[in-house]
């Protein structure tokens, strides 16, 4: 299933915007439930190349396989 259009839709979001505005912070740590990851991902991808880690291998590749989809 495609999500295309729904980073758009939430990027105006308060709470998405402040993260995004915190990129260039040296170390910048961010937990939350895992249905977000993708959403935060791709919003501080706006701005600047992320490297995101992940407990696990298929954590990982269920995070790609999201990103993709937006």
């Amino acid at each position: 299933m495609s999500l295309s259009g729904l980073l758009q839709a939430v990027l105006p979001d308060p709470a998405l915007t402040k993260i995004a505005e915190a990129v260039g912070v040296a170390n910048l740590e961010l937990e939350g439930p895992t249905a977000v990851r993708p959403l935060v991902t791709a919003a501080l991808a706006t701005r600047k190349p992320v490297l995101a880690i992940t407990a696990t291998g298929h954590e990982a590749d269920d995070l790609a396989a999201a990103l993709r989809d937006l």
